[in-house]
């Protein structure tokens, strides 16, 4: 008799607690901060306790005050001027005072020609169509057909051959034959 009502005690008990749980979890985030900010400033109420003996009440506003003032308002001038700072890097991207795509693509045109086949844009000599069919444009923006990305192909291939070969034994000299 006495194991079935653990049993069941166990089972109700296991019941609350998910259903606890699954109320609880929209507020995870604040309880977390909440949690690590009591950890934290926990010595600094002792202290204050030990300081202002009999005042528990004003001990604990004088811990509030010192989160408020050393963590709240610093967090919340971060956060303020983070979006400040984003909303107007949007603005200047979409004037145009900004672009992204000059300093990528004086990168692409340093690199020789078999780097930058490896770092062209996605896409970039893979898709196929009919037979001489353009397929994908190359760096220099012409449009290319079927026979040169097979090309390219057998080039990225050799490209790793010759890694294989020569590099990964320099590198990992366990790999020497």
């Amino acid at each position: 008799m006495r194991t079935s009502e653990d049993r069941s005690f166990l089972i109700l008990l296991a019941a609350i607690s998910i259903a606890f749980a699954w109320v609880l979890w929209p507020f995870f985030g604040a309880l977390l901060w909440a949690i690590l900010l009591a950890i934290i400033f926990a010595p600094l109420y002792r202290r204050a306790l030990e300081t202002l003996p009999g005042r528990d009440n004003v001990a604990a506003l004088f811990t509030v005050v010192v989160v408020i003032v050393m963590v709240l308002i610093p967090v919340a001038i971060v956060i303020a001027s983070l979006i400040d700072q984003g909303g107007e890097l949007y603005q200047r991207v979409q004037n145009g005072e900004i672009s992204f795509a000059h300093p990528l693509q004086q990168l692409r045109s340093a690199l020789p020609d078999w780097a930058g086949f490896h770092f062209g844009s996605p896409g970039q000599y893979r898709s196929f169509g009919p037979e001489g069919a353009p397929v994908g444009t190359g760096r220099s923006g012409r449009t290319t057909d079927r026979r040169t990305c097979a090309q390219h192909r057998s080039v990225d291939a050799g490209v790793r051959r010759e890694l294989a070969r020569d590099a990964l034994p320099a590198v990992f000299p366990a790999a020497r034959r």
